[in-house]
């Protein structure tokens, strides 16, 4: 893994949930291009999932996630998000393709194809 250095603005940080704890995100190589990574655990009364959020390092958008149930075991799944749509003031990831953390398998794409809001 390259150097780790701290590059995120630190107003972001206060946008995590309740019994979040975030961690400076640092530089890396992740999903196949240069990322800034941040970790996210949760208290225990919260859940014990482990999360890392991975962004582009220009303009601090969102490329992807991970969760896993346990780290060790190196369980759950990571999201590869692709494109955008701008909808009600909001950039939302126009398609998320799902895989599986242990061996890379994929497990399906889920593709916005409108911007009519649903009820």
């Amino acid at each position: 893994m390259p150097d780790l250095l701290p590059v995120f603005p630190s107003d972001v940080l206060g946008c995590v949930g309740r019994g979040a704890a975030p961690r400076v995100p640092h530089a890396g190589r992740r999903l196949g291009r240069d990322v800034r990574v941040m970790k996210v655990t949760y208290d225990a009364e919260v859940g014990g999932d482990t999360w890392y959020v991975y962004f582009e390092p220009e303009r601090y958008r969102m490329v992807g996630y991970r969760f896993y149930h346990d780290e060790a075991r190196g369980d759950g799944e990571y999201i590869v998000l692709e494109g955008e749509h701008a909808i009600g003031g909001m950039r939302i990831p126009a398609r998320r393709s799902w895989y599986v953390n242990a061996d890379g398998r994929y497990l399906g794409t889920d593709e916005l194809i409108g911007d009519r809001s649903v009820r």
